[in-house]
């Protein structure tokens, strides 16, 4: 399955950038670039890839970097335009109680 597939790549990942075994994380990063994973996927409890990636945005080669910094940029568009919106709409509602409570007191 693509879970598996993921959590096996995360793995590699973490093993490959450890011993700093940068060709190998590329190799990873690629091939995590050409899986097909969904939000759902990504969000799993279980699953880490995510982080992983995003700690190899700071990596010091260069190619590793830009690679991680795709793969999130990538990832994230992935984040539908209203579950980027909500904590927005919820944040503006929460104070209206409060001021229509003032009001009337």
């Amino acid at each position: 399955s693509v879970a598996d597939r993921v959590a096996a790549l995360d793995s590699a990942l973490k093993k490959s950038a450890d011993a700093k075994a940068w060709d190998d994380v590329k190799k990873h990063l690629k091939e995590l670039g050409r899986t097909e994973i969904t939000m759902a996927e990504l969000q799993a409890e279980n699953n880490t890839v995510g982080r992983t990636v995003a700690g190899l945005k700071k990596a010091p080669d260069a190619d590793v970097s830009t690679l991680a910094k795709a793969l999130v940029k990538r990832w994230k568009a992935l984040v539908p335009k209203a579950a980027k919106a909500e904590p927005d709409a919820d944040a503006a509602a929460a104070p209206e109680p409060d001021v229509k409570a003032e009001a009337g007191a």
